[in-house]
């Protein structure tokens, strides 16, 4: 009898040792999935410099400022924490991330081979948006719409060569001005509230889609050869 019980003790310790080793290799193994976990921007493409204000920057609180950072592509690590207060310069990055939680009104950025922006998200107090310089520079990618609070876009020498049918424009959109592209054609889908729309130096030999209310256009250097049948009475400057 008392044999039986210190062979059911030995056996309940061994029962005992393996749901132990078990429960390590499986919390070990969780630990692995979350150490190598692909980063959200992964997608992106390999090693890219992610410039964002989502929750890799810092806890997200309602009511308070926005944390910024950049974070590499490959494994979120940050690579530049960010304050804005008096920053005139960014540092370098060659993606945009999600920057919905921002309070900003205005974001300029350029001088870039290269900018990759699938997930990007603007917040919706941006109502300027300015462009420059920008060599690789596909909408395609898009996946948000830009915020309808944007009233001012400028995207100028950026070899920009179409906008996709696709995208959706801010309807308050006012102001455009998409000098020294490689445009071929007025992008489609225009607001019909645009007032101003500068497009000089593209390749454009074409009214299509030239939306109705304009009071400022500008086409100079492009390649129209006469212009027939158009009704320009509000514009002030042609």
């Amino acid at each position: 009898m008392f044999l039986r019980a210190k062979l059911i003790s030995a056996e309940l310790l061994m029962w005992k040792l393996l749901l132990a080793a078990v429960i390590a290799i499986y919390a070990s193994l969780a630990y692995a999935d979350e150490t190598t976990a692909p980063c959200k921007y992964a997608y992106y493409g390999t090693n890219l410099s992610v410039y964002t204000s989502d929750e890799l920057c810092g806890p997200i609180i309602a009511g308070a400022n926005a944390s910024y950072c950049i974070v590499n592509s490959t494994d979120c690590s940050i690579i530049n924490n960010i304050t804005m207060n008096g920053r005139t310069t960014l540092p370098f990055f060659n993606a945009l991330g999600n920057l919905s939680t921002s309070k900003i009104a205005y974001f300029k950025f350029g001088n870039k081979s290269l900018l990759v922006m699938k997930g990007m998200s603007f917040p919706p107090t941006l109502t300027t948006l300015f462009i420059e310089n920008i060599t690789t520079l596909d909408f395609n990618q898009l996946t948000t719409p830009f915020p309808s609070s944007l009233r001012k876009i400028d995207i100028i020498d950026s070899y920009l060569d179409i906008f996709p049918a696709s995208f959706k424009w801010p309807t308050n959109l006012r102001n455009l001005t998409l000098r020294n592209n490689r445009l071929q054609t007025i992008p489609k889908g225009l607001p019909v509230n645009l007032s101003t729309l500068a497009i000089q130096n593209n390749t454009l030999n074409d009214f299509n889609y030239l939306p109705p209310n304009l009071t400022f256009l500008n086409i100079r250097n492009n390649q129209y050869e006469k212009v027939t049948d158009k009704d320009w009475t509000n514009l002030y400057f042609l």
